[in-house]
């Protein structure tokens, strides 16, 4: 099968469904409706609208939980430049 001919399974709330069915011409396959609705909504939206439509995230992606616990934790737990030095 080519690879322009792979298909795949949505699952859509029957609310949904008939929200795209108001949109539909007479005899146009839900495939259609949705590449018309994605080339649309691209057409509205530039690469700098989708970045600052984005949340930040807190973290890199990369970090790990004890990174993240030791940012969290960063706010009140000292640097260790001020910790206490050791009594002789």
């Amino acid at each position: 099968m080519p690879e322009s001919e792979k298909s795949s399974i949505l699952r859509l709330r029957i609310t949904t469904k008939e929200r795209l069915d108001q949109l539909r011409h007479p005899g146009q396959s839900y495939d259609g409706i949705l590449e018309e609705i994605i080339d649309f909504w691209h057409m509205q939206h530039s690469q700098q609208d989708l970045h600052q439509m984005r949340p930040p995230t807190p973290y890199p992606p990369a970090a790990t939980p004890a990174e993240m616990r030791a940012k969290e934790l960063s706010w009140w737990w000292p640097p260790s430049d001020r910790t206490p030095k050791n009594k002789k």
